[in-house]
């Protein structure tokens, strides 16, 4: 410890100096040069809505009653699933696109498929998602991934979709 004399400000004092202990000053550190740490590995998603709506739609189909939009009753348990996929993602909005072969009249095909891409909606809905957060697009026969030709390419074409969304799109469309 250091001694320090310093002038007395005060006029009462007897003396001019006082004698004040100066503390120990503060010790000087060295720091060790930084550690090069392995980069970190990705993080890879436990979970996205988009890739289980995707498998799950890629295991089965949704299927109506031919030229109507009535949903098949062996078709619940896929919707089930799908139910539980929105309810695990409550921030996520969903457009469920509807599709047909071309079949028919593009007017017709483009009316069927907004019927039953409706019906998806309000089956969702009656499960308890939120219609909010739902949006029901009718494609018709504009968007296939098939051959029309065949009968396969167009059993391939008739399908329902779901792709996540940004919420504003849901109120905007």
């Amino acid at each position: 410890t250091d001694v320090e004399m310093v002038a007395k400000p005060d006029p009462t004092s007897k003396t001019d100096v006082e004698i004040v202990e100066k503390p120990d000053p503060i010790p000087i550190v060295e720091v060790a040069a930084p550690v090069k740490l392995p980069p970190k590995a990705p993080v890879k998603a436990v979970f996205s809505c988009q890739d289980s709506f995707k498998k799950i739609l890629s295991s089965g189909k949704i299927n109506f009653t031919s030229g109507k939009s009535v949903i098949q009753p062996e078709s619940y348990k896929l919707l089930d699933s799908l139910v539980a996929v929105a309810k695990k993602c409550p921030n996520d909005a969903v457009a469920i696109g509807g599709h047909s072969d071309s079949v028919g009249s593009k007017k017709f095909n483009k009316t069927l498929s907004a019927s039953r891409a409706n019906a998806v909606k309000e089956y969702l809905i009656n499960k308890g998602i939120s219609g909010n957060r739902l949006q029901a697009i009718g494609y018709g026969e504009s968007k296939p991934i098939a051959d029309n030709s065949t009968d396969e390419g167009r059993a391939k074409n008739r399908r329902i979709e779901f792709n996540v969304i940004d919420r504003k799109e849901v109120l905007t469309i």
